[in-house]
């Protein structure tokens, strides 16, 4: 891509001087990768639990996360933050019929896409204490 800038016009004498900057853009794009993914997890129902991962790719990769293939990016049933890289979902107290599913992060730039998945079993109390009498 080119950009010309002009930067003068001098007239005098009938004549037109003109000086043009020219600027050439380049962005090295580097698709997005995961160096770490998102792992699946069993936990107690009514606990926190954070999901985890770290992406990176040039430009900074646009972050979307879904639950079973349904984007959750606008729900306030979770807490989703990206800071250099690590995306974090965070679900205050888990509820076994809510959030037993699928988490997805996809991460996306003009080099590409791709997505980390877990799996979370939340477990209800009446079912880890039937197991751990056993």
């Amino acid at each position: 891509m080119h950009t010309h800038i002009q930067i003068w016009n001098y007239f005098a004498f009938e004549l037109i001087f003109e000086c043009f900057l020219s600027i050439e853009t380049h962005q090295k794009i580097v698709p997005p990768d995961f160096s770490r993914h998102l792992r699946s997890v069993d936990i107690p129902e009514g606990t926190a639990l954070t999901l985890e991962c770290q992406v990176s790719g040039i430009p900074s990769p646009t972050i979307s996360w879904f639950r079973d293939e349904e984007n959750i990016d606008n729900s306030s049933d979770y807490v989703l933050t990206k800071i250099n890289g690590t995306c974090c979902l965070k679900i205050r107290k888990t509820i076994k019929d809510q959030h037993s599913a699928q988490f997805t992060c996809k991460a996306s730039n003009p080099g590409g896409e791709t997505a980390s998945s877990a799996r979370v079993q939340v477990i209800s109390k009446y079912t880890a204490t039937l197991e751990y009498r056993n």
